[in-house]
Parts: C-alpha cells; sequence; structure tokens
C-alpha cells in the first residue's frame, strides 16, 4: 500500500506542475494578445487626427480614380510623388507590424483594409518601376503581402494552425520577387 501511496503522488505532482504550465501559457498568450491590442490602437489613434495622412489620401484617391498615379521620378509631380510615398510608407509599416506580430491583423484589417489594399492596387506599377530602377526586389514588400494575403480571403487550415500557434500571421518565402507582380 505505501507503493500506490507514492506513485500517487508522484502522478500529482505531474499533473499540478502540467497544469501549472498550461495556466502559464496561457496566461502569456493573453498578455501578449492585450498588449498587441493596446499597441494596435495606439498606432490606429496616432494618425486618426493626422490631417496630413488623410490628405494624401485624398490626393491619392483623386490619382487612382483619373488613373494618373505618377511615376517614381517624374517631374513636376513632386507632389503627388511624396503623397503616395507617405500613403505607401506609412502601410508597409503597418504590415512590417502586423507580419512581426507586434500589431494585430484582425484590427488593423477591420478598419483600415480597403485604404491598404486599394492603395497598393493603384501603385502596383509605381512600385514595380521603384523596384527595377532601385534594383532593390523587396521595396514594400511587406505591404504587397499583406495587400495580397487580404485579397486571397481566408487561408487554409494549416496556415490557421500555425498561425495560432505563432499568434501572428504565416508568411511563405516567395521566389524571385523581382519577377512578382508589385
Amino acid at each position: 500500500m505505501p507503493a500506490r501511496a507514492v506513485m500517487d503522488t508522484g502522478a500529482a505532482i505531474v499533473t499540478a506542475a502540467l497544469l501549472a504550465s498550461i495556466g502559464w501559457i496561457f496566461g502569456q498568450r493573453q498578455n501578449r494578445k492585450l498588449t498587441r491590442f493596446e499597441h494596435t490602437f495606439q498606432v490606429l489613434n496616432s494618425y486618426r487626427h493626422d490631417e496630413s495622412h488623410w490628405a494624401a489620401l485624398a490626393q491619392v484617391i483623386v490619382l487612382a480614380k483619373n488613373e494618373n498615379i505618377p511615376k517614381p521620378e517624374e517631374s513636376g509631380r513632386q507632389a503627388d510623388i511624396e503623397a503616395l510615398r507617405k500613403l505607401l510608407i506609412h502601410y508597409e509599416f503597418i504590415a512590417v507590424g502586423i507580419f512581426s506580430g507586434g500589431l494585430d491583423e484582425g484590427l488593423i484589417r477591420e478598419c483600415d483594409r480597403s485604404n491598404i489594399v486599394n492603395v497598393h492596387k493603384c501603385s502596383r506599377d509605381f512600385i514595380a518601376e521603384l523596384r527595377t530602377t532601385r534594383g532593390r526586389n523587396t521595396i514594400y514588400r511587406n505591404l504587397q503581402d499583406i495587400a495580397e494575403r487580404w485579397e486571397a480571403g481566408s487561408p487554409g487550415y494549416f496556415e490557421r494552425v500555425i498561425e495560432f500557434i505563432l499568434m501572428r500571421p504565416y508568411r511563405r518565402q516567395r521566389e524571385g520577387l523581382m519577377n512578382s507582380p508589385a
């Protein structure tokens, strides 16, 4: 009978350690999720009242509707180029935050999906030419990846499992970025 009591005590210790570890992991995941939400709200709020951001967006919308997006080095179009670059840099920053796990994809997607996807769509030629002239195929790559991800719809089961574990979007590495459409 004493041997049985030792086994029960050992099993209780192992079970308690396992449950404590699971609780710790769950607590850490929740803490990380809440911190990411807070950071995302701060980023979204940071440009909510930024008139220069909204002016640049309005300017690019007019350019896109008129199919008049400038080329990266087009002379006489500095204001248009700067407005487009402001948005591209801003949304690239947000896309990097999403892919690194620092920003919550769901919140950003809910608030800014159409702006990000549409700015990417209208600036594909601008980005492609910029990549070619500078010889760097990774310019605005994160923006491109997040816009394409959101246009493609929901990821498959395997990707969702990986994303659940990583707590951030899963991004496959692509070969030959220079040859891929901007």
